[in-house]
């Protein structure tokens, strides 16, 4: 069911179209490397917190010879709202994008309210992301976002979050059942013929991906 969900044809059909923006038609591509799949809880004061990052961080902490090939980012990663999502229970946070500063790798301090932050975007101009249940957000790799603690009184919140990338970006495969699988952004087929071409993984633990 959640990957069902996860490849619904009006998501893929986005994904579709964020991955091929700005590339001439003879250069899309309608597959992308469904990377990941998780849910992703928040239970009222369980401290759990991602400070200020971008998710290309993640892909290439995992695949150092992570490649943005579009030149687009290559990447986009999807967040389901499956409950309400308030100001008080873990929301997303979105800082003010600039193509020109944020379109790279940055080296941001993983810490929420650092000094060096203010180099890279104003606090004062985040957006708060308060969703309804099925509610999604797209995310472009580069984009500077995080999330705040659970504070709520006594609310769980969930994301379903999903990776998908460009075919060719990545070259590592990921832990979890059905995880790399290439889907067709057309049609919801899946194909895995590709996947012995990629590096073995070793279950490991690492940061928010």
């Amino acid at each position: 069911m959640i990957f069902e969900n996860s490849r619904h044809p009006k998501i893929l059909g986005a994904v579709y179209n964020i991955l091929n923006i700005g590339l001439p038609p003879e250069k899309t591509r309608p597959y992308a490397d469904h990377l990941i799949c998780q849910l992703h809880p928040k239970y009222a004061g369980d401290g759990v917190d991602f400070a200020w990052h971008q998710d290309v961080k993640h892909r290439r902490s995992w695949d150092s010879e992570w490649s943005d090939i579009n030149g687009n980012g290559s990447f986009v990663q999807t967040l389901m709202a499956i409950d309400q999502i308030t100001k008080d229970n873990g929301p997303i946070l979105i800082a003010p994008f600039d193509k020109e500063k944020h379109g790279k790798d940055l080296e941001l301090p993983y810490k929420f309210n650092h000094p060096d932050l203010s180099m890279y975007f104003d606090l004062n101009k985040v957006t708060t992301l308060e969703m309804s249940p099925g509610d999604i957000v797209f995310i472009n790799p580069y984009l500077i976002h995080g999330s705040y603690p659970n504070n709520s009184p006594g609310t769980t919140r969930y994301l379903l979050v999903n990776g998908y990338a460009a075919v060719g970006a990545n070259h590592r495969l990921y832990p979890g059942r059905g995880s790399c699988a290439r889907v067709d952004l057309t049609n919801g087929n899946v194909t895995n013929d590709h996947l012995s071409q990629l590096r073995e993984c070793k279950i490991e633990l690492f940061g928010s991906i």
